[in-house]
């Protein structure tokens, strides 16, 4: 049977058994992409190779609509993706998405901004669901 996906289980496979914390912990970026090891890890991408397959977060208008979409990982029970909005970069609060699609290992999620709603940005929030 294989070992159960965690991060721990993810850092041992990825990183040498002495590894600094500073580059194996949650918010470490050991390749340099602006993608911290736990958002590695979520989006199963290598921390150790500049990559930004999953991490692609699209913004389009369709008609008078705005949509966000993001992955979630269907399969790892240990880290949460969510989804926060913000009318100006300073409050944040959670967004509500709805799953467009979906393949083994993701499901795509949408937040849609109607029209008159004000300015909209939106970001990816990753947090640990279990003590690591």
């Amino acid at each position: 049977a294989s070992p159960a996906q965690t991060f721990g289980n993810w850092r041992m496979k990825h990183f040498p058994e002495n590894a600094a914390a500073s580059v194996t912990s949650y918010n470490a970026d050991p390749d340099g992409d602006g993608i911290y090891n736990i958002a590695e890890y979520a989006w199963q991408l290598n921390p150790n190779a500049r990559e930004s397959t999953r991490a692609t977060l699209t913004g389009e208008t369709s008609g008078s609509n705005v949509t966000f979409a993001f992955k979630a990982p269907r399969n790892i029970s240990d880290v949460l993706v969510t989804a926060e909005c913000s009318p100006d970069l300073q409050t944040w609060s959670a967004a509500t998405s709805t799953v467009t699609s979906s393949d083994a290992d993701f499901d795509t999620h949408t937040c849609t901004a109607s029209p008159g709603s004000g300015r909209r940005f939106w970001r990816v929030r990753f947090s640990t669901a279990t003590t690591p």
